[in-house]
């Protein structure tokens, strides 16, 4: 029961910011004296500090307490086929170092952990803080993961199979490390920090190279009998359309992904379509080349709106599956489409989705866009071993 309660008092410290014990006691509706000793408790463990005094109508100010952040620290990643983000964040997910370089997938999975491992172990050192301060590595991985595990099931975007991540990096570093899916450490980061702040119900669309959807209530992360859960990219919605990366034909990727609709327009300007889209079209970065189409489209390029228009109107029918199926508050929508097409690819989107969804006009579901940006991988990723640490008992 202690232990409970002391991560319940934390936990309301870390969501608060600034409580006094007063604001504790009617929040956990535990006892003054039970406050007492599990402030204390924590202060000795240096989990929480006193700032200062707080504001009072009469009487004795109360003192106001704070989460530390610094108390301990995080390596959190994204891997990625073309690149590897990699940062050491506090627990309040303040980012005091960040590095990227290219993942270089076609060395295989040993040279790129033996990569990734070198280039953390210089980034610990590089800040200066005592590798024993570090609770865990949090990484998001392109491709379908088994999180219990640890392991890559497959990864069209690697060309892999069966690769034990978790292990490898661990075996590197010496630090604990746990291992989601890209898709699912986003869906995290917007859910705990982001749009999603403040909903128990909670689906996040990741539009970026390619396209997945997590589905998040009261906090847990819905995976699936087989880890499989929200593959909603390779639905098949074109009756003979293009081939997929997946191998099969006509799935919500191929007309809405970001490799998609940068393919598309390429073709098109290599038939001689006219466009003014900007060279940056033929960038080996995804985000780039797809923010190319979206500044054509917003100055009223025919070929880059006509590519948008198609995508939105695609996602936006597979929002409103989304929605007679799963009922939640709000679907969030993040990756690079979603990122660089805003209002412009969110307009269509809702357009469509109220065309295809059930009793649109008797119930209100939020369809936004994401707000951590790029930022949403690191911090979903540093949540997943901050969860495990903040588990009973809490594990520091």
């Amino acid at each position: 029961m202690r232990e409970m309660n002391t991560r319940l008092l934390l936990n309301v410290i870390r969501d608060d910011g600034l409580v006094s014990h007063s604001d504790i006691r009617q929040k956990t509706q535990l006892s003054a004296g039970a406050v007492t000793s599990i402030v204390r408790e924590l202060k000795d463990r240096n989990l929480i500090k006193e700032v200062g005094p707080g504001i009072s109508s009469k009487g004795r100010k109360p003192t106001l307490l704070q989460f530390n952040s610094e108390a301990r620290y995080v390596i959190s990643a994204g891997i990625f086929a073309d690149e590897t983000r990699i940062a050491v964040m506090d627990l309040g997910s303040n980012v005091k170092k960040q590095i990227k370089f290219r993942t270089e997938v076609e060395k295989g999975p040993d040279a790129v952990f033996a990569n990734f491992a070198q280039q953390t172990l210089q980034l610990i050192k590089d800040v200066r803080i005592p590798k024993e301060k570090f609770l865990g590595v949090g990484i998001g991985f392109e491709g379908v993961i088994d999180s219990k595990s640890g392991s890559l099931v497959l990864s069209s975007q690697f060309g892999w199979r069966n690769v034990p991540i978790k292990e490898k990096i661990e075996a590197g570093l010496g630090i604990s490390t746990f291992v989601d899916s890209e898709g699912a450490v986003t869906a995290l980061g917007e859910y705990r920090n982001g749009a999603g702040r403040g909903h128990d119900d909670v689906v996040v669309m990741l539009v970026d190279a390619g396209i997945g959807g997590v589905d998040i209530f009261q906090g847990r992360i819905r995976k699936g009998s087989h880890h499989m859960a929200g593959e909603v990219g390779h639905t098949r919605m074109v009756p003979d359309g293009e081939t997929c990366r997946c191998g099969r034909t006509g799935c919500l990727e191929t007309v809405a992904a970001g490799w998609a609709i940068v393919q598309r327009v390429r073709e098109a300007i290599n038939r001689g379509e006219n466009s003014r889209i900007s060279d940056e079209i033929h960038s080996p970065s995804t985000r780039r080349a797809v923010g190319a189409v979206f500044q054509a489209g917003r100055e009223g390029d025919e070929l880059a709106t006509a590519v948008i228009r198609q995508a939105g109107e695609y996602l936006g029918k597979a929002v409103a599956a989304i929605i007679n199926y799963a009922d939640p508050e709000i679907i969030i929508l993040s990756g690079c489409v979603a990122d660089e097409g805003q209002e412009m690819l969110m307009g269509i989107i809702r357009k469509s989705v109220a065309e295809n969804v059930l009793d649109s006009e008797i119930r209100t579901i939020h369809i936004e866009q994401g707000t951590l940006g790029r930022s949403a991988v690191l911090i979903g990723a540093a949540s997943l071993v901050c969860e495990e640490a903040f588990k009973l008992p809490i594990s520091f």
